[in-house]
């Protein structure tokens, strides 16, 4: 047996555990940074709102202390009416929110125009009914906004590194209770994504490796999307002078192996190439035994067989290296074969 072989490799249930453990790792090293460059931001963030509340203030002083004497004169021969209201206790509730950072644009505003709508009642009852109407449910509702908040910018982190390690675009997503799940299951997507890729780069790597171990050098790559999505890349591994083994790997776990001649044009083998990499296909079927065995010990295993064809002229190709990116000069196989009757030739003709 020695055509082309295609088969489904996976790894051991170890070898996955130990990969979890380094994904679990690495997720934890990347929330840690996160978590201080956020908690560097939300510094900067408080220190200039504490700044801008400062000068609010002092401009507020300036401004009391200049109408603080005519106020005082207006006012000196009336009485303060009787009122247990503590308006102070809302307008405080509407400062602070008012510099929270983490409320979103139209809260902000939404709460400014309250408290001057507030400031710019006078009538005692006429501000009691509005606070019970207006500043107490706007109260409930940016601490309802908060939690959610808080909540989303924790699951953020998960989501912002998990597309990091995806190679994925982070996509925004709105306050909102609903995102909330929206953002679990896109969590536990990526996650599910991020395994499936170490699992087939694992594989991928160890059959670099092995075939590095066992002579093969890598001599040339590309890699192909289908307009169906699906991904495909494949390495030429050099065999012998002018052949090559072409080895297929997709995003499903699907591995083909075939041995083929090297040119730089489209073609098929003529009779006596066909017969050549015949015999070709014939060692390589030995390698092949040692090639999965390796696979083995390394944790990459054989899960399903697909195909397993034996040496025919019928399987014989010629492989377009132009279509690859080469990391050196690549002998073509009928150069040497043009060698071989060269040398015959001059053999003859010696004799």
């Amino acid at each position: 047996m020695s055509g082309p072989k295609s088969s489904y490799y996976d790894i051991t249930k170890e070898m996955k555990r130990l990969l979890k453990e380094q994904r679990r790792e690495e997720e934890r090293r990347r929330r840690e940074e996160e978590k201080r460059r956020r908690e560097e931001e939300r510094r900067r963030r408080e220190e200039k709102a504490r700044q801008d509340r400062i000068k609010k203030a002092d401009a507020a002083i300036d401004k009391a202390f200049e109408n603080f004497s005519s106020a005082v004169e207006e006012n000196k021969n009336i009485s303060a009416p009787k009122n247990n209201f503590d308006a102070a206790k809302f307008l405080n509730q509407l400062e602070m929110l008012a510099n929270n950072s983490r409320l979103s644009a139209a809260l902000l505003e939404k709460v400014e125009q309250t408290k001057i709508n507030f400031e710019n009642i006078f009538d005692p009852t006429y501000k009691k009914n509005f606070a019970a109407l207006n500043i107490a449910p706007l109260v409930k509702e940016c601490g309802e906004y908060l939690k959610i908040s808080e909540e989303i910018a924790a699951l953020e982190i998960d989501y912002k590194i998990l597309c990091e390690m995806a190679g994925e675009t982070a996509m925004p997503f709105e306050i909102s209770a609903e995102n909330i799940s929206k953002m679990k299951t896109e969590i536990n997507h990526l996650r599910e994504k991020i395994a499936a890729d170490d699992e087939k780069n694992y594989i991928n790597k160890c059959l670099d490796e092995v075939m590095a171990e066992m002579g093969y050098n890598v001599i040339g790559s590309r890699e192909v999307t289908k307009k169906s999505g699906k991904h495909f890349k494949s390495e030429i591994f050099t065999y012998s002078d002018g052949t090559a083994v072409n080895v297929t790997a997709s995003d499903d776990g699907k591995i083909v192996m075939e041995l083929c001649g090297l040119d730089e044009v489209d073609r098929t083998p003529n009779f006596s190439e066909s017969e050549q990499l015949c015999q070709d296909m014939e060692n390589f079927c030995k390698d092949f035994g040692e090639i999965e065995k390796r696979l083995a010990e390394k944790g990459v295993v054989l899960r399903q067989k697909i195909q397993r064809l034996p040496p025919n002229v019928e399987y014989a190709q010629i492989l377009n290296v132009s279509d690859y990116e080469l990391k050196g000069a690549v002998e073509n196989f009928r150069t040497k074969r043009h060698h071989e009757k060269i040398s015959r030739y001059r053999s003859n003709r010696n004799e």
